[in-house]
C-alpha cells in the first residue's frame, strides 16, 4: 500500500524528522523508507518511528529517526509488486526457480536461492497459458535487502511481454493474507516546511 505523508521537518543532521501521517497508519518501532527530491534530486531515507501522536481523528503526528540517507535513481517506467514464481536459466541445463518480487516494463526484482552478481545476463520466464522469457542483465545485488536483486531487460520489446505475463500470473494467483508481525513500510512524503524535499509516498509490504 501507498502511503502520501507530510514532512513537517526536513531530514537534518540530527536525525530527527517530524511527518504527518494518516491515523494509526504508522507504527511506533516501524522501520520504513521516506522518499522524496531535494534540489531536483530524487533520495531515499530509511527511518524508525520513535513515537507516534493524534494530531486529530484522522491525522497522525510520528517522529522518527535517521538511520540512513542516500540518493536513489528514480525508475523510469512504475514498478509493480507481483509476488509470483519465475525461473532463470544461466546456461541449457543450469536453471531454478526465482521469487519474482516486482516488475515493470523495464525491469524486474526478485529474490534468489542461488547467489548472482551484477552484470550477469540470465533468461528469465513465466509459466502460464504460454510460458514468456526475455532476457535479463543484473543490475543490483544485495543479500540482505527485502529484494535481493534487481535487473534490467536486455530487450525492451521482449521485457513488456514478459511484464504481461507477470501480471497476468499474479491474477491468477490464490490470494495470500501476510502477518503482520512481518509488515514493512516504505512511506513517501509531500514537504510542508518551506523549501524541504517534495513529493513522496509509501508502500505497506506484506510477506506470506
Amino acid at each position: 500500500m501507498t502511503l502520501s505523508v507530510s514532512l513537517l521537518t526536513a531530514p537534518n543532521a540530527s536525525g530527527t524528522i517530524r511527518l504527518e501521517a494518516p491515523r494509526n497508519m504508522i507504527p511506533e518501532g516501524a522501520f520504513f523508507a521516506l522518499r522524496y527530491f531535494i534540489n531536483g534530486r530524487a533520495r531515499r531515507s530509511v527511518v524508525q518511528t520513535l513515537r507516534t501522536t493524534t494530531a486529530s481523528a484522522s491525522r497522525d503526528i510520528v517522529a522518527v529517526r535517521l538511520i540512513s540517507d542516500t540518493s536513489v535513481v528514480e525508475r523510469s517506467t512504475r514498478r509493480e509488486s507481483v509476488g509470483i514464481e519465475g525461473r532463470l536459466q544461466r546456461s541449457p541445463g543450469d536453471t531454478f526457480n526465482v521469487e519474482i518480487a516486482d516488475g515493470s516494463r523495464s525491469g524486474v526484482g526478485f529474490n534468489s536461492h542461488v547467489p548472482l552478481n551484477p552484470g550477469e545476463e540470465l533468461v528469465l520466464s513465466v509459466t502460464g497459458d504460454e510460458p514468456v522469457n526475455a532476457g535479463i542483465v543484473v543490475v543490483r545485488a544485495d543479500a540482505n535487502a527485502p529484494v535481493q536483486y534487481g535487473a534490467r531487460y536486455a530487450d525492451e520489446n521482449a521485457g513488456a511481454s514478459l511484464f504481461a505475463a507477470m501480471v497476468a500470473a499474479m491474477w491468477r494467483a490464490p490470494v495470500r493474507a501476510a502477518p503482520a508481525a512481518a509488515e514493512a513500510l516504505d512511506v513517501a512524503a509531500d514537504a510542508t516546511a518551506g523549501p524541504t524535499p517534495s513529493g513522496m509516498h509509501a508502500r505497506r509490504r506484506g510477506s506470506a
